[in-house]
């Protein structure tokens, strides 16, 4: 049987639609989902500024394909590289980022 657990989701902007914090409480990682639109508005955060995973989705750059481009990847500061990403991917409000911060006990790799 599984062990019940708590998740919290902060909701910044008020609207559940734009980016929201998720954490699972007892773990030190915390996850973060927005659409490509709100990039601008919450890079700047400290949750960026750190080490992590994140998922990029969206329609590639050149292609005609009906199902979404999906890119993992990983880095120390992980906010410039999904900003090094958005320049390769083009992507509509609809698709959505998510961001897994790695903790010195669950380290990423």
């Amino acid at each position: 049987m599984s062990e019940p657990y708590t998740i919290r989701i902060f909701v910044p902007d008020g609207d559940p639609e734009e980016a929201k914090i998720i954490e699972l409480m007892n773990w030190t990682g915390v996850g973060v989902a927005f659409p490509r639109s709100g990039w601008s508005r919450l890079s700047g955060r400290a949750e960026f500024k750190r080490s992590g995973v994140y998922v990029l989705t969206g329609a590639a750059e050149g292609t005609n394909d009906e199902l979404p481009t999906v890119y993992i990847g990983q880095g120390e500061e992980i906010g410039a590289r999904i900003e090094n990403q958005l320049e390769v991917m083009v992507a509509g409000d609809d698709d959505a980022f998510v961001f897994h911060r790695a903790s010195p006990e669950h380290p990423v790799g």
